[in-house]
């Protein structure tokens, strides 16, 4: 069943937490969202409460990705890309695409989706001329390098047993690559101590912990409180450089 979910309304509310925080010009970007899919993290996908979570980033894609939309993957004990998140198929993504993933289900690494998610946020995009089309050249007309922009959002509800791995890659990934944020959200009764030690409030990442009670709930909770905890003072000053 489809949850309802007033889209423009929520993505109203984060203009006005953008504004609170003095996020004045909105440059474009591509927004990224990356979701755990193993075994432990089932109950929450089949019951409708990730694709809650899923409903309030969307917004962040109507504002900030050039192409209105949210490029999708999601991890196990390895990663996948999926279709993309739109305005047209957000809700009842979870259920139609997320959760049949060929690799749902399974169990917990890091470093397979930070690969992918840097390899995806750093390529080059080339352009291919109009005459280099009619002749079947690869033309190239134009590069688009790293000067775009990548909000990611990352949802995990366990740690992976590959932690130092992947801290090491995707630690050296950001140190050359300036234009790339993430933001953390874990799932658990407590604070995952590998983002909350490593990726809370840094100038190119920031972390928060949802309970699963706080998950179950969130339908009813205030759609700003939740973007007040993503617009941090670094996702803040990253937004306005």
């Amino acid at each position: 069943m489809t949850i309802q979910f007033n889209l423009e309304k929520s993505k109203e509310t984060l203009q006005f937490v953008l504004e609170k925080h003095n996020v004045t010009t909105i440059n474009p970007s591509q927004v990224h969202l990356a979701f755990d899919v193993s075994g432990s993290f089932d109950y929450e996908h089949s019951n409708g409460y990730t694709q809650q979570l899923l409903n309030r980033i969307v917004p962040f894609s109507m504002l900030f990705d050039k192409n209105q939309t949210l490029d999708s993957y999601v991890f196990s004990d390895g990663a996948e890309v999926l279709d993309d998140i739109n305005i047209s198929n957000y809700a009842d993504y979870v259920r139609n695409k997320i959760q049949r993933s060929r690799i749902y289900n399974q169990g917990t690494q890091y470093l397979p989706i930070f690969k992918l998610l840097v390899e995806k946020s750093t390529e080059d995009k080339k352009k291919v001329g109009f005459f280099g089309k009619m002749f079947g050249k690869q033309t190239e007309v134009k590069t688009e390098s790293l000067q775009d922009k990548h909000i990611v959002f990352f949802v995990t509800d366990g740690d992976a047993y590959d932690q130092n791995q992947a801290k090491q890659f995707l630690d050296q990934a950001i140190k050359s690559n300036p234009n790339l944020f993430f933001v953390f959200i874990s799932i658990g009764n407590q604070p995952f101590q590998f983002f909350n030690n490593n990726y809370k409030d840094t100038s190119y990442s920031n972390y928060f912990n949802l309970t699963p009670s706080q998950l179950c709930n969130l339908k009813d909770a205030k759609d700003e409180d939740l973007f007040e905890m993503i617009i941090n003072p670094s996702l803040e000053a990253w937004m306005n450089t």
